[in-house]
C-alpha cells in the first residue's frame, strides 16, 4: 500500500529525524492536554460517541462529512491564520534548556512542512480537522509500529470533520484557541510519525517504548478508550 503520507511527513521533521534528536526529544516529550475538548468531558464524550462506533459503522458519517461547508463554500473547522504561531515554543519550554532552541525549531519545521501534506490530500489549508487526523494518524503510526497507508487518510479526515463541527466546545472556542489546537495537533502527530519513521533507520529499543507509551497516552486520552480498541481503515476511525 502507497504511503505517500510517510513519505511527507518524515520530509516534513527531516531535522529531527536526524541521527542526534531523536532520543533527546522523544526523552522529554510531556503528556499535553489536547486541547479545548478538555473543557466538558460529558459533551466531548457525546460527540464521539455519535460518530464512531463499531467497524461496519466507520463510515457511516463519511457524506455527510464531505458535504459539511460554511455558506462561503469553506470547511467549518478551517481555523484563521496567523503570522506567527507561539505553539512551537510553548512545547519547547518543556524540554531542557540546551534543547529549546533546536527543538522550537524542528517543531516550526513540522507547522511549515504538514503544508505538503494538506495540498497532497487536497485538505484546506489551515482545516483543524486535517490536523486532528494527522495527530491521531501519527500517535496510530508510533503505537501500532506501523506505516500509514494514504488511502485511509482521507476518511479520517471527513470522519474528523463531522465530529469537531458537531462539537459545542469546538463552535465556542475563540479564534486563537482555535488556532493553538491546529498546531498543536500537527505538530504531535508529525512528530511521532517521524520518530517512528526514523526508529527503523536506526532501531533503538529504549526509545522505542518510550515513543509507544506516549502514542497510548495521546489516543486514550484524545479518544477516551483502550488504544488496543483504535481500528484506522479506508473507512475511517473505529473502535473494536
Amino acid at each position: 500500500m502507497k504511503s505517500t503520507f510517510r513519505r511527507l511527513a518524515l520530509a516534513a521533521g527531516a531535522a529531527l529525524a536526524m541521527a542526534g534528536p531523536a532520543r533527546a526529544y522523544i526523552d522529554y516529550v510531556p503528556m499535553m492536554s489536547v486541547g479545548t475538548w478538555n473543557n466538558n468531558s460529558n459533551v466531548y464524550m457525546s460527540e464521539w460517541r455519535k460518530h464512531i462506533g463499531q467497524p461496519e459503522k466507520a463510515v457511516a458519517t463519511q457524506g455527510k462529512a464531505a458535504a459539511l461547508t460554511t455558506s462561503a463554500g469553506l470547511s467549518p473547522t478551517v481555523v484563521p491564520t496567523r503570522s506567527a504561531s507561539n505553539v512551537p515554543a510553548q512545547l519547547a519550554a518543556n524540554y531542557p534548556p540546551d534543547k529549546r532552541a533546536e527543538t522550537e525549531r524542528a517543531f516550526r519545521e513540522l507547522l511549515d512542512g504538514y503544508r505538503k501534506i494538506e495540498q497532497r490530500f487536497n485538505i484546506p489549508a489551515n482545516d483543524l480537522a486535517g490536523a486532528v487526523a494527522a495527530f491521531v494518524a501519527g500517535s496510530w503510526m508510533a503505537y501500532r509500529n506501523s506505516d500509514f497507508p494514504d488511502e485511509n487518510f482521507p476518511a479520517l479526515v471527513s470522519q474528523m470533520r463531522q465530529i469537531i463541527a458537531s462539537n459545542p466546545e469546538f463552535l465556542r472556542a475563540s479564534a486563537a484557541e482555535k488556532r493553538d489546537m491546529y498546531d498543536q495537533m500537527v505538530i504531535r502527530g508529525l512528530f511521532l510519525a517521524t520518530v517512528q519513521m526514523a526508529l527503523k533507520q536506526k532501531p533503538n529499543d529504549a526509545v522505542a517504548a518510550n515513543m509507544r507509551q506516549i502514542a497510548k497516552g495521546n489516543l486514550e486520552q484524545f479518544l477516551k478508550t483502550d488504544a488496543e480498541r483504535v481500528q484506522v481503515t479506508a473507512k475511517g476511525l473505529s473502535l473494536n
